[in-house]
């Protein structure tokens, strides 16, 4: 068997860094919906909190 030539060996880089980015930009995009949810309900318990303050 011989060694990648450099083309394959860039082509293989490339391909692995592709994987990453895709499985980043989704962990990112599961992360920014945790952050939006808990946004919602710090929201929904502060206008609860004003409520029994009035």
């Amino acid at each position: 068997m011989t060694a990648p030539t450099l083309p394959e060996r860039v082509q293989t880089l490339e391909d692995e860094v592709q994987a990453l980015d895709s499985r980043l930009d989704s962990r990112t995009r599961t992360l920014w919906q945790a952050i939006q949810k808990i946004q919602a309900e710090l929201e929904q318990l502060k206008a609860a909190q004003q409520r029994r303050e009035k």
